[in-house]
């Protein structure tokens, strides 16, 4: 079963982070384009099974919000 992608970012180090609905909601994956395995994921907190459909980018601090 595949799950649908709920947003996308791509990063300024040619990798995109992308949000999954179902199984793997709550965490981040960042992926290198033509690669089906994630290089990293982030477990959000508090946010185990949410599907995260929205976020905040603070280019100043780099961070994901």
């Amino acid at each position: 079963m595949t799950y649908p992608i709920l947003f996308g970012l791509y990063t300024p180090k040619d990798t995109i982070w992308l949000s999954i609905a179902g199984y793997d909601a709550g965490y981040l994956y960042e992926f290198v384009m033509h690669k089906e395995e994630p290089i990293q994921y982030t477990m959000i907190e508090d946010a185990d099974d949410v599907e995260i459909c929205s976020y905040l980018y603070k280019l100043s601090f780099r961070r994901l919000l």
